[in-house]
Formats: structure tokens, sequence, C-alpha cells
């Protein structure tokens, strides 16, 4: 097991941290990286503040986590900063990212031909939806 990666978990929510929402993510991850010879080093749950979620990226990075996944804060709506934290943790400027374009619209038009809520997701949602730090992959 020498040969896997230290990794971390940061897991964005006001809603996990009120006890409202539980933290699915965490165990999820944490079989896959054992599975492929990854060590899960720590998991951390953060509220929805760009200076505790930009914290937690950068504590990790510093500790030598090899892999640093980031669960939550990604919707549409004004208290899902994990990007933009992320990108300023990373010294990243945030970006439009194709793939993560791509793939909301998918989503989106799924959204709109089952009717779902009318049509929820407005061009500035799904702009907004794209963004991600320079160079970032979008699991």
């Amino acid at each position: 097991m020498s040969d896997g990666m230290d990794a971390a978990v940061v897991v964005v929510g006001d809603e996990i941290l009120s006890g409202h929402v539980r933290d699915a993510n965490t165990h999820f991850i944490a079989s896959r990286l054992a599975a492929l010879g990854h060590r899960l080093r720590r998991a951390t749950v953060v509220p929805d503040q760009p200076e505790d979620i930009g914290g937690a990226i950068a504590r990790e990075l510093a500790d030598g986590r090899g892999i640093v996944f980031v669960c939550g804060g990604l919707g549409p709506t004004h208290d899902d900063r994990t990007m933009e934290a992320a990108a300023s943790a990373l010294g990243r400027e945030l970006v439009s990212n194709k793939d993560l374009a791509d793939r909301i619209a998918t989503i989106a038009d799924h959204v709109r031909r089952q009717n779902f809520a009318g049509d929820p997701l407005g061009v500035a949602t799904l702009q907004k939806m794209a963004l991600a730090p320079e160079g970032a992959e979008a699991l």
C-alpha cells in the first residue's frame, strides 16, 4: 500500500454541520480510495464560507495530500462558493470549464424535458455552475 497516494476529503455545507443533511460522500470516497490502494488521511466538514473552504483545501495541500476531493457548495445558489474558494486557494483564475458546461447543459436539457418545476435553470445559473479553477478536472 506504500505506492498509493494520501488523500483528503473536504465536505462543504452548513446543512451538513447543522445535521439537516447527512454526508454520504466521505464513506463512498474512502471505500473507493482503499480499493485503489490509496489512503484517506483526513475528512473535514466546513461551512459555506469561502475562507473556510479555501483554508481547508490549502491545509490539505500543505500537509502533502496528493488528492483532495471537495464535495458540496457547487450548486446555483448564492452560498455555493466552493469553486471561487478553490481557485483562490490554488492561486488560479476562475474560468469557464467547457467539460462542465457541456455536462450541465445535458442535465438542464433533461430537467426541461421532464418539466421538473418548469425551467429553473437559466443561462446565468448554468454559466455560474460551469466555472472552475483554471486547469481543474471535474470528476
